[in-house]
């Protein structure tokens, strides 16, 4: 026991500020045998142990002998604020995790909490009562306000000059953002962001190391700051509904869900958000489908300010940046001074719709994570490559340091009822228009080469699929997003009977935003 005291003191000694008085009789700085010895008095008490709370934060000897005395005083005036106050300064982690009624941020509670290091306050109300509530904590290195109905950050967390780390979920006047006088400022995370301003600068000071943005609009890289002290960035945009999710699951968003994921960012009122929901139902069952759910994507895409098309060039001189995480924005390629980022492991770039080419060099980097998910407009790597996964996505990329040429190749796909010409069709248009056609079983394949304007040629695959209905069962494995589509029809049968509807439908499911060229045949022999 007493080594344990012993290790538990230097433990003490470790975690409390200097200059903290925390015992009577103190000296300027915390004595660890003072704490051996206070320890050792009390160890004979039942409330004698330490562990860790279900909760965020632990519970040390003073929270269990705080409550002992509180269970065990007969005085009915020694309450719940009597007991927290009365062990307050031997508090160095504060912390609220829900509460309904709004909690007071005065002078009072700064000056009972003064050495805390260490601040959490989730959904809480806060009501702010001292302007200068924050620099009353000489020693809070950590602070985290989340969900706290606030709509600016208090102005004296700006002049906090020893806080590290500061956590904020909640509006933001863009306005009022300097943080350049928390000079020991190594990471902040911000939500709900709004930066109109195309010229504006927020100055941040040379020590920070991790700035993670989220929810937020604006249109360009508007932190000024110590490029080569970056280790981790992150500046996403307001979030998309996640397509893929949707679509393969065939799910459906309800009003109540819509309300709650759009109402995460505090940019929009409750009102419009449910304008919005009724405008996008357009069939008004009271959910969004997969078709209403792309329209309003692409409503919130264009609604809010996101950086591109241009990647930001002061990205690459941080050199020293692990991760760097770019998703939901509007950037169309990542260029080649990606290579410049020796020490990047992790990318994301997941829901940039926009982006259509990453540089081979990414291969050069030491990456363990990269996510591509719905980034729905890239050529480079194909999206065939980038569904496979992060190894096959780096492999491709390799290969084309290694060196590469343009490859002008693309499918041809004929569909439609059998004898409706699409065998006929092909041949004519390669040129073989005497030659006569038989039943097409299975599946044909045959090239047609096509001379372009500037010298180069472009090479279709043509896929002949067999009318038969005994095949349209295998056909959909291999109906692709890359091809044009040639639905051939035959008129004399007109269109009822042209199985179009059909042809439509499987197309638009299984090889989404493809092209489609209807082709009428036997036009000749129709009836006027």
């Amino acid at each position: 026991m007493k080594h344990f005291c012993n290790t538990l003191a230097i433990l003490f000694k470790t975690i409390v500020p200097n200059n903290c008085k925390i015992f009577e009789n103190q000296d300027s700085n915390l004595d660890e045998f003072q704490v051996t010895s206070i320890i050792q008095e009390k160890q004979s008490s039942k409330v004698y142990s330490f562990q860790k709370s279900p909760g965020l934060l632990g519970r040390c000897y003073f929270c269990y002998l705080a409550d002992h005395k509180y269970n065990q005083s007969n005085d009915r005036s020694f309450s719940i604020k009597k007991k927290i106050n009365e062990y307050a300064k031997f508090c160095l982690r504060f912390g609220i995790i829900g509460l309904q009624n709004s909690f007071k941020l005065n002078s009072n509670f700064a000056s009972n909490y003064r050495n805390v290091v260490g601040m959490v306050l989730i959904n809480v109300p806060l009501r702010i009562e001292d302007e200068n509530f924050f620099k009353h904590f000489d020693h809070l290195v950590h602070l985290k306000l989340w969900y706290n109905h606030l709509n600016y950050i208090p102005p004296s967390i700006f002049e906090m000059e020893k806080l590290k780390i500061f956590l904020y979920q909640n509006r933001l006047n863009e306005a009022d953002l300097n943080f350049k006088n928390m000079s020991s400022l190594e990471m902040l995370e911000i939500e709900n962001l709004e930066i109109k301003d195309a010229n504006m600068m927020v100055q941040m000071p040379d020590r920070i190391e991790t700035i993670r943005i989220s929810r937020s609009s604006f249109g360009h890289f508007f932190l000024n700051l110590n490029p080569e002290n970056m280790i981790n960035l992150k500046m996403s945009g307001i979030p998309l509904f996640d397509m893929d999710k949707y679509s393969r699951n065939n799910s459906l968003i309800s009003k109540e869900n819509f309300t709650k994921e759009i109402g995460k960012s505090k940019f929009l009122s409750f009102d419009f958000i449910e304008k919005l929901f009724c405008h996008f139902d357009a069939n008004s069952n009271g959910y969004l489908e997969s078709e209403e759910i792309i329209k309003i994507n692409a409503f919130l895409f264009k609604k809010f300010l996101r950086i591109g098309p241009d990647f930001p060039m002061i990205i690459f001189q941080m050199t020293n940046l692990l991760t760097l995480d770019l998703s939901f924005q509007a950037i169309t390629q990542i260029p080649d001074e990606i290579k410049m980022l020796k020490k990047l492991h992790t990318l994301i770039l997941s829901n940039c719709v926009l982006l259509e080419n990453i540089s081979p060099e990414l291969a050069s980097l030491p990456l363990n994570k990269l996510d591509l998910n719905n980034c729905l407009s890239l050529v480079t790597p194909p999206p065939e490559i980038v569904r496979r996964g992060m190894d096959s996505v780096l492999t491709y990329l390799k290969r084309m340091i290694s060196g590469y040429v343009k490859l002008k190749r693309t499918k041809l796909m004929l569909v439609g009822l059998g004898q409706a010409g699409k065998t006929t069709l092909l041949k004519s248009l390669k040129g073989n228009q005497d030659e006569l056609s038989e039943v097409t079983d299975g599946i044909n394949i045959d090239d047609w080469q096509v001379d372009l304007d500037d010298g180069s040629s472009l090479t279709f695959s043509m896929w002949d699929f067999a009318g038969q209905s005994v095949y349209y069962n295998t056909h959909q494995f291999f109906l692709t997003s890359r091809g044009v589509y040639l639905l051939v029809w035959n008129v004399r049968l007109g269109s009822e009977y042209a199985g179009l509807e059909f042809w439509l439908s499987s197309i638009s499911c299984h090889a989404p935003g493809a092209p489609i060229f209807v082709v009428g045949t036997h036009i000749d022999q129709a009836a006027h």
